[in-house]
């Protein structure tokens, strides 16, 4: 076993959640796996790792000349300030937003008390719950929430920052910054597969949202890598990129974490012998500049920060060593038992009946299981529209669940979504298991089905969520046909 496939099997197991990787150097891929039923060619969702992405929007807004680092964001924003305005607010500038001190004591999207869905993350989810008489509108309520600090002091890390620059793009181009992006960078790399969620304005959500392929991210990361050129031809200004690269504010001083320092909306871990973004539950793009390589993965987990020792301390003493330009499948150190853990055996049997639910946050209103040949058909109605998922005894199937809104809506704190993979299965008693895979957010859902009587027991398990409650119990009645 190679020094990076030793990287990679300490980091496959159950705890860390690893579902796709990618190590690049010299530009070209040595190393590459995927678990499945994650795929090369799906997209996935990159959390906060979007905000690299706000930032070289940002970058190239300047390079128009159209932007300025020290631009007032009160000037910007004019139109919801009151007069006067708050005294720090008129302070603060772009490079503060750019850099997380933008001199709040408290995100204005931070979570820290109760309310309907009961979200707890410092991603602005909640603001579909804070209603104005003139309808929603995350820009101004971030631009009048109180700023205690003067900015361009202390750090706070918060998505508001990231989604008022991406308000900013678009106030100055007239284009959302997925757009702008897309036409200015995604366009010269290739990359035309990817979508990034917006608000309700419409507005490109900055901080969060954009999915692309795994390969995709790489070819940014390779970009970043590059100073700003593809293919010899400087996209973005290379002072730029280090500027956004560069350890321009210390985070932390204590050398056991890895998250020191903070660009311009990245990451610069240790002491700078890497940089890129990280996102919720193990989103990973990142770049070590001394040995030309990228790393771009996806994973969900709670412990996901737990990677970046070996990340970075094992991948430097790996890359510090002798070239291996060899490409390597390591698919095989992703096992997909990883997600069956609760199935034991092929279906014994198969609930008959249909079952109807109490309002819970899952949406889920009915659920009935039919034989479909080999596989496992689980007929839901979820919020009152019906969906049919067939989960594969031996494989994986995929599938959707049809929704009538726009998959491109801030959705991450919903419980169930689109694109799915299905694997069915009996567990220790020989209770029905399907094992449901949202493929392109990362999200697993394990659902136990125990019938007793009339009645159903619906156990419902999640990896991860931003959602309180997100694995809980559901209890149907039977309805006759």
């Amino acid at each position: 076993m190679d020094r990076f496939e030793e990287i990679i099997k300490k980091i496959s197991g159950r705890e860390y959640g690893v579902q796709s990787f990618m190590l690049l150097r010299h530009g070209k891929v040595i190393r590459e796996g995927y678990r499945a039923p994650f795929r090369k060619e799906d997209k996935h969702s990159l959390f906060s790792v979007s905000k690299c992405f706000t930032a070289l929007g940002v970058g190239l807004l300047m390079d128009e000349g159209l932007l300025h680092p020290s631009d007032r964001v009160a000037d910007l924003f004019r139109e919801y300030l009151p007069s006067p305005a708050c005294p720090n607010m008129e302070k603060m500038t772009v490079e503060d937003l750019l850099t997380m001190r933008g001199g709040f004591d408290i995100a204005p999207d931070d979570l820290r008390r109760h309310h309907i869905g009961e979200v707890f993350n410092d991603f602005p989810y909640s603001f579909r719950d804070r209603k104005s008489p003139d309808g929603t509108d995350w820009a101004r309520d971030i631009v009048r929430s109180y700023v205690a600090i003067e900015p361009g002091h202390d750090f706070l890390y918060s998505s508001a920052c990231s989604y008022l620059l991406s308000v900013i793009v678009q106030k100055k181009t007239g284009m959302t910054l997925k757009d702008y992006i897309g036409d200015r960078l995604f366009a010269k790399l290739d990359i035309t597969d990817y979508y990034w969620q917006h608000c309700p304005k419409g507005r490109t959500t900055g901080g969060w949202g954009l999915s692309m392929r795994l390969e995709d991210m790489a070819r940014c990361a390779s970009f970043l890598l590059d100073g700003g050129r593809i293919g010899g031809e400087q996209i973005l200004d290379e002072g730029y990129v280090r500027k956004m690269c560069s350890r321009i504010v210390t985070v932390s001083e204590d050398p056991s974490v890895y998250e020191r320092h903070y660009g311009y909306q990245t990451w610069v871990l240790g002491d700078g012998e890497c940089y890129g973004g990280i996102g919720a539950f193990g989103q990973f793009m990142l770049i070590y500049p001394e040995y030309d390589a990228v790393l771009a993965m996806f994973s969900m987990s709670k412990r996901y920060m737990e990677m970046l020792a070996p990340l970075t301390d094992d991948m430097t003493r790996a890359l510090r060593g002798e070239d291996d330009e060899g490409y390597r499948d390591l698919s095989y150190l992703l096992d997909d038992s990883l997600y069956l853990n609760m199935i034991r055996g092929p279906v014994k049997e198969i609930p008959i009946g249909d079952y109807v639910f109490s309002r819970n946050i899952y949406g889920i209103n009915a659920i009935s299981f039919e034989g479909d040949g080999p596989d496992i058909s689980v007929n839901l109605t979820i919020n009152g529209t019906e969906a049919r998922i067939s989960a594969g005894t031996g494989v994986w199937k995929y599938g959707s669940i049809p929704f009538s809104d726009d998959e491109e809506l801030d959705i991450h704190d919903t419980m169930v979504f689109s694109k799915t993979a299905a694997r069915a299965g009996s567990g220790r008693n020989g209770e029905l298991h399907i094992v449901l895979v949202f493929y392109e957010t990362g999200y697993i859902l394990d659902m136990e089905c125990r019938t007793s009587g009339n009645s159903i027991l619906l156990k419902i398990r999640r990896n991860v969520g931003f959602v309180l409650g997100s694995s809980m119990d559901l209890t149907g009645i039977g309805m006759e046909r």
